[in-house]
């Protein structure tokens, strides 16, 4: 039920989306740098309106996008230039020799583009101290916005105001956490980290095995013994009570009690069937009832005071 390839899936959206989005436009001066150079009436092209600010970034060890160097734009021809700042000796705070750029841009409000450039020398692309590049065009391609996974329900104790897309853990249940069946969205199981809805194929029983707290509808049904003839009968049982075993919860006194022939438990009674015998009753600790045949009439010859079951044999 707890499928693996969510949890791949999950991994895999997560990398893409860190390596994709940069988190913001702001640089560090490693005091090394090479120039990379907008020559006057560089082509700007593509979704280019709305760009404020464009910039470069490297890839650093954990996998993220960090900008190496920024620049506020203007899309009216002006040439600029982007300062292009080095990682200093055994730090990861900037580009790597021949490290190949990455550029990004984004406008007033937070949108993303990708950026397409076009090198004056074809493969100056990459980092190198003290170097220079020029570039003369750009193309601007608007990203689809990362959504911001989290949970969205308000009666959570983890609710994320600024989720966009509703969390989901690797076995499709929902990352919201409850504090107790009063404020969850349907019957289903609390988890320490998440809440599972109850369908055909996951039950209470299930939830409570694999450690959750088990909400249920709750119903109108009172389940217990409901035969009078039983030293446990509830008159106020709406439902027949049954054991794990499907054993009747109605517990007897004697064989002279039972509704049919089958074995006596302290807690229970079940009935004899071609799996179930009066000696497999007996050892699983039960009292058997057994049929037993033979004359019944106190007044026959051959009377027989065990007997249980008239087998017509009598003799006046």
């Amino acid at each position: 039920m707890r499928s693996i390839y969510t949890l791949f899936c999950c991994m895999v959206m997560f990398l893409t989306s860190s390596q994709l989005s940069a988190a913001s436009f702001d640089v560090v001066n490693t005091g090394s740098n090479m120039t990379v150079f907008v020559i006057p009436g560089a082509t700007m092209s593509g979704d280019v309106a709305d760009v404020s600010e464009i910039g470069i970034f490297y890839t650093n060890d954990s996998g993220d996008l960090v900008c190496a160097g920024a620049s506020s734009f203007t899309n009216d021809g002006s040439p600029f230039q982007i300062t292009l700042w080095g990682s200093e000796a055994g730090e990861d705070n900037g580009m790597s020799a021949n490290e190949v750029f990455t550029w990004k841009a984004q406008s007033a409000d937070g949108a993303e583009y990708d950026v397409t450039p076009s090198y004056s020398v074809e493969g100056s692309d990459v980092y190198q101290l003290n170097g220079f590049t020029a570039v003369s065009g750009l193309a601007f391609t608007a990203t689809e916005p990362q959504p911001v996974v989290g949970c969205m329900d308000a009666d959570a104790s983890n609710f994320a105001a600024d989720a966009t897309e509703a969390g989901l853990d690797q076995w499709g249940n929902s990352t919201c956490v409850y504090a107790s069946c009063d404020d969850i969205p349907t019957w289903g199981c609390i988890y320490a980290d998440g809440f599972g809805t109850f369908n055909a194929d996951f039950s209470a029983a299930q939830c409570s095995e694999y450690g959750g707290s088990p909400c249920e509808e709750p119903s109108s049904d009172v389940v217990g013994c409901m035969d009078s003839n039983a030293s446990n009968y509830d008159s106020l049982a709406t439902v027949q009570g049954y054991d794990q075993y499907n054993n009747l919860q109605c517990v007897y006194a004697s064989c002279d009690d039972i509704p049919e022939y089958g074995c006596i438990y302290g807690n229970g009674f079940g009935s004899f069937n071609a799996d179930f015998s009066a000696a497999q009753c007996s050892q699983y600790g039960g009292s058997p009832c057994e049929e037993v045949l033979g004359g019944t009439d106190s007044t026959a010859v051959n009377y027989n005071s065990l007997a249980n079951s008239n087998d017509s044999s009598c003799i006046a």
